[in-house]
C-alpha cells in the first residue's frame, strides 16, 4: 500500500492522490486527542520509526463544521494490581454514568488488547447485571454444544477415541434429550464403568462397547444409524443427520445460532473441496479462518459492545471505553528471512543480533513491524468514538508504552456534554420453527410405470425432435442427421431404423409438420426455459413463433392416460409464454409421437 502512495507499483499507469483528510465520525475533542497521542509517541526513540513508516507521525484531520468545539475525552491512569484490578472501578463508573445520562446500552462499546481480558471485563459487568455482547464469545467453538457435536464428529471418525465418546454422550445435549423423553442419564453408569474397568483389560476396550451393553436401546435409536452411515454419507449430510436424531433446536433453544452457524460452516468447508470428518475436526481445531466461525452480533439488542481492539475494526459508537495494559516487549525468537532459493527460519536471541549484523537487521526489522503493528491498533482503538471516549491506562511503578503515550494533562474529568436520552427500541422478533424430522412427499397420484428403456428411448426421440428446426420434403435425409446425431453422442443399443421411422411417421402422420415448415419471419425456440414469477424454470419443447402469435407444442411418447395432467402443464407453459414473449395470441399443441397424433389447445 506505501509503495502504491508513491507510484511504484504501476509504473506506466497515470494515477492520483487524494488524501481524506477529514473525519466524519468523530468530534473535535476526540480527534485532537488521537492527535497528541500519536505526536507522544512520534517523539519516543523507540517509536519514531514506527511513526514515520505508518504515517501516523503526520496525522492530522479536518473536523466537520458541526463537530468543531464538541466531544469528550478522559483519560485515568491506574496503578496495576493482579488481586484487585483496579482498573474494574473506572471502568465501571464510565459504563453507568453514560447509561444514567441518556445513552443506551448499545451506544456503548469496551475495547481492549487481549481476548483474556475481555473476559474478566465481561464478569464485571455480569455481576452488575449490566447487558453485554462479548465478541469473542461469538466463535461457535466457545458454546459446549459445538463442542459435544465436534466429540460426536471425533468418535463416528474413530471409534476407538472414547474420550470423544464420552464427551458426548455425557454432555449437555444427550442429557437433555433422554430427560425429556423420560429415558434417564448415561452419566452415572458411565462413570461407574469406568472407575470399575479403568484399570483392567476390559477398560482397554472402546468405551462404546461397554454402551452397546448397558444400553442396547439407545444405541440401536440414536448412536447405531448414524455410526451405519459414516462413510456413505457427506459430512453436511451427517450433520444434518444428527441434528434429526438429537433435536438440537428443540433441546437446547437458546443455542440456535450456534447450531445454525456450524451448519454454515460445514458448507463451506465442503464447497472448498473438503469433505473428510478427520479434515475439519482439524480445521475447528486450529486458529486459522477464525471469522469463518464467528455469529453475527446481534443489530438491535441494547447490551454494551465487548471486544478486542483486534476485532474493533469498521465499529462506531457514541461512546467508546479503551482499557490499555502496558505490553513488555518479547520477541518470538523465530524470524523469516526470504531469498532468492526459498525462505529460512531462524532463530535468533538479543545476544546474537547484537554480535553479528545480519541477524541484527532481522532482528530490528521485526521489532519494527511489531510496534508498527501497536501504532495501528492504538489508531484503531482511538478512532472508534463518535461523541465521548474514556480510556483507562493500566501500568506499573515504571510505565511503559503504551500507557506512555497518553498525554499528561488536558483530559483529567470534567463536566460532561448532556445528552438526548432516547427510550431503546424493541425490536419485533419471530418465533423460530425448526422442523427435525424430515416428513416423506406422498405423490399426489400414482405415476405411469416405464420400464427403463422405454424411458430413454422417450428421451433420444425429444433429443431428436430437437435437433430439427425446420424441415422439408424429402424428410428423410434431415432426420437420418439428427438420429445420427443423437446417438453418437448417447451411445447404447437403441435401434437407429427404429428411431428414425418413430420420428418420420410422426411427422407425416399426425399434422404437425405445418410446426416445422420454414416460414418467413417465423422463428423457433428449441427446449427454451422459462422462469415462472416464483422462480421456479419449467422447459417447453418447443415454442414457434410467428409475429404476433405463438404456439407451445409438447411432444408425449407413450399412452394418453395421463391426458388431463399433460393439458395443464401445457396451459402453464402457454401462461408463461405469453407473459415472457409478449405476444398477443398462444396456443398450445399436445403431440403424441407413437401415437402419431395431435391436440389443440386454446
Amino acid at each position: 500500500m506505501k509503495r502504491m502512495t508513491e507510484g511504484k507499483e504501476f509504473p506506466s499507469a497515470i494515477y492520483q492522490q487524494i488524501p481524506l483528510d477529514t473525519n466524519w465520525r468523530s468530534l473535535e475533542k476526540i480527534i485532537r486527542f488521537t492527535e497528541d497521542v500519536f505526536r507522544i509517541a512520534s517523539n519516543d526513540d523507540e517509536y519514531a520509526q514506527a511513526a514515520a513508516l505508518t504515517g501516523l507521525s503526520l496525522l492530522h484531520h479536518r473536523v466537520k463544521d458541526e463537530h468543531k468545539g464538541r466531544g469528550y475525552v478522559e483519560v485515568r491512569r491506574v496503578l496495576k494490581d493482579d488481586q484487585v484490578r483496579a482498573e474494574r472501578t473506572p471502568v465501571l463508573s464510565f459504563v453507568e454514568d453514560c447509561h444514567k445520562r441518556g445513552y443506551q446500552w448499545k451506544d456503548i462499546a469496551i475495547l481492549t488488547q487481549d481476548n483474556d481480558d475481555v473476559i474478566e471485563i465481561s464478569r464485571w459487568l455480569s455481576e452488575l447485571r449490566i447487558p453485554f455482547i462479548s465478541h469473542s464469545n461469538l466463535d461457535i467453538r466457545t458454546r459446549k454444544v459445538v463442542a459435544e457435536l465436534i466429540a460426536l464428529l471425533k468418535f463416528l471418525d474413530s471409534p476407538i477415541d472414547s474420550l470423544s465418546f464420552f464427551t458426548f454422550v455425557t454432555g449437555n445435549l444427550f442429557t437433555a434429550l433422554l430427560a425429556k423423553r423420560g429415558q434417564g442419564s448415561v452419566g452415572k453408569a458411565f462413570l461407574e464403568h469406568t472407575a470399575r474397568t479403568g484399570r483392567s483389560a476390559a477398560g482397554r476396550e472402546p468405551l462404546y462397547k461397554a454402551f452397546q451393553e448397558l444400553h442396547p436401546g439407545l444405541w440401536e435409536e440414536y448412536v447405531d444409524p448414524l455410526y451405519r452411515q459414516v462413510g456413505y454419507l457427506p459430512l453436511y449430510d451427517l450433520l444434518s443427520g444428527i441434528y434429526a436424531t438429537f433435536t438440537p433446536f428443540e433441546i437446547l433453544p437458546g443455542e440456535e445460532g450456534a447450531l445454525a452457524k456450524l451448519l454454515d460452516v460445514v458448507r463451506t468447508f465442503e464447497e472448498q473441496g473438503s469433505n473428510s470428518i478427520k479434515d475439519f475436526i482439524a480445521f475447528a481445531a486450529t486458529g486459522q479462518d477464525e471469522s469463518a466461525w464467528q455469529m453475527d452480533a446481534p443489530a438491535d439488542v441494547d447490551a454494551v459492545s465487548l471486544m478486542t481492539i483486534h476485532k474493533a475494526k469498521g465499529l462506531e459508537r457514541p461512546v467508546v471505553a479503551v482499557v490499555l495494559y502496558e505490553k513488555r516487549r518479547k520477541g518470538s525468537g523465530y524470524y523469516i528471512q526470504e531469498q532468492e532459493e526459498g525462505i529460512r527460519i531462524l532463530r535468533i536471541t538479543r545476544e546474537m543480533a547484537e554480535k553479528v549484523d545480519e541477524l541484527k537487521q532481522l532482528y530490528e526489522f521485526d521489532a519494527l513491524k511489531q510496534r508498527a503493528d501497536d501504532l495501528n491498533q492504538m489508531y484503531v482503538a482511538l478512532t472508534r468514538a463518535k461523541e465521548e471516549m474514556y480510556v483507562v491506562g493500566v501500568h506499573s511503578e515504571d510505565p511503559q508504552e503504551p500507557i506512555t503515550f497518553l498525554p499528561e494533562v488536558g483530559y483529567e474529568p470534567g463536566s460532561k456534554p448532556a445528552v438526548i436520552a432516547r427510550a431503546p427500541v424493541s425490536p419485533s422478533t419471530l418465533s423460530p420453527y425448526h422442523l427435525s424430522v424430515r416428513k416423506p412427499l406422498a405423490p399426489e397420484r400414482a405415476q405411469e410405470h416405464l420400464n427403463l428403456f422405454e424411458k430413454r428411448r422417450g428421451d433420444l426421440i425429444h433429443a431428436v425432435l430437437r435437433e430439427i428446426e425446420f424441415i422439408a420434403e424429402p424428410l428423410g435425409p434431415s432426420i437420418e442427421n439428427a438420429v445420427t446425431a443423437v446417438l453418437d453422442s448417447a451411445g447404447g443399443s437403441y435401434s437407429r431404423e427404429q428411431i428414425r421411422a418413430s420420428v418420420e411417421g410422426f411427422l407425416k402422420q399426425s399434422g404437425v409438420m405445418t410446426f416445422f415448415v420454414r416460414i418467413a419471419g417465423r422463428s423457433v425456440l428449441r427446449e427454451q426455459e422459462i422462469c415462472a414469477r416464483d422462480g421456479k424454470l419449467f422447459r417447453a419443447d418447443r415454442i414457434i413463433v410467428d409475429g404476433d402469435e405463438a404456439t407451445v407444442m409438447d411432444f408425449k411418447t407413450g399412452s394418453e392416460e395421463r391426458e388431463e395432467e399433460y393439458v395443464r402443464q401445457l396451459k402453464n407453459y402457454m401462461t408463461l409464454a405469453h407473459e415472457a414473449l409478449g405476444v398477443h395470441t398462444v396456443r398450445g399443441v399436445l403431440a403424441y409421437v407413437d401415437r402419431q397424433k395431435m391436440r389443440m389447445i386454446g
